[in-house]
């Protein structure tokens, strides 16, 4: 809970800041702010697998984590869509199994500045390049026989997003018409935490991701995206979401 309290700060001056933006209007091929209105919220679940590698007192400790969770969101300005998380975790090293514990994490995602490819007067946003992001912080815990583990993670997701939309009006409360989106971008990932005795950080702290989202007309978001960390350490995740 200290490592939370630390880190809280941060979160609420990225909110004060995303919510300040002004909207602006733009012809296509024109730079704007993206504040749009409000809309709703968004309720989901994801799956993840990782292998990370950890350093414990120097010693290196290549682990394998599995994660589910339940996910809740709500637009709370425009163009900031924070979220909450809760589930379970699962740690295996190579000779220790650890057992299901507790995962929980908040965080925000937020679009910045979009600029226009193509349009036309009937989907006037039908290609769009947007930068955003998302920040994000997590506690979890998985123990074994041997030694408790807790960890936590502060993991940062700027990320630049290739958006094709494929109707002009919107067809559900939620961030965009029905289509797809293809992103990439830089993660910065801190990890502290405890393995018995031992001081855990993460082995490396920048990696790359790469994903894509898909949007159906009914409201439903389903998303697949990967992050290489370098050599073997590497984590992938997919998730589904319902936008009210």
């Amino acid at each position: 809970m200290k490592r939370a309290l630390k880190h809280l700060p941060g979160f609420l001056i990225l909110l004060s800041f995303s919510a300040q933006a002004e909207p602006e209007t733009s012809a296509a091929g024109s730079p704007l702010i993206k504040a749009s209105p409000a809309r709703g919220w968004s309720a989901g679940a994801s799956v993840s697998l990782a292998r990370r590698e950890f350093r414990a007192n120097g010693a290196l400790m290549a682990t394998d984590l599995r994660g589910i969770a339940a996910r809740g969101g709500i637009d709370l300005a425009p163009s900031v869509h924070p979220w909450v998380e809760a589930g379970t975790v699962k740690a295996d090293q190579d000779d220790l199994d650890g057992e299901n514990g507790p995962t929980w994490a908040v965080g925000v995602n937020v679009n910045l500045f979009e600029f226009i490819v193509a349009g036309h007067p009937s989907m006037p946003r039908k290609k769009v390049l947007r930068l955003g992001g998302e920040g994000s912080y997590r506690e979890s815990e998985s123990n074994s026989a041997d030694a408790d583990f807790s960890w936590s993670e502060l993991l940062l997701r700027p990320r630049v997003s290739y958006v094709i939309d494929h109707r002009g009006n919107e067809v559900w409360k939620g961030y965009s018409p029905t289509g797809s989106a293809y992103y990439g971008g830089l993660v910065i990932s801190r990890i502290d935490g405890d393995f018995g005795s031992a001081s855990v950080e993460a082995n490396r702290n920048f990696g790359f991701e790469l994903g894509g989202s898909f949007r159906l007309s009914s409201g439903m978001v389903t998303e697949l995206s990967g992050i290489f960390y370098g050599d073997k350490d590497r984590a992938v995740h997919l998730g589904f979401a319902y936008h009210f």
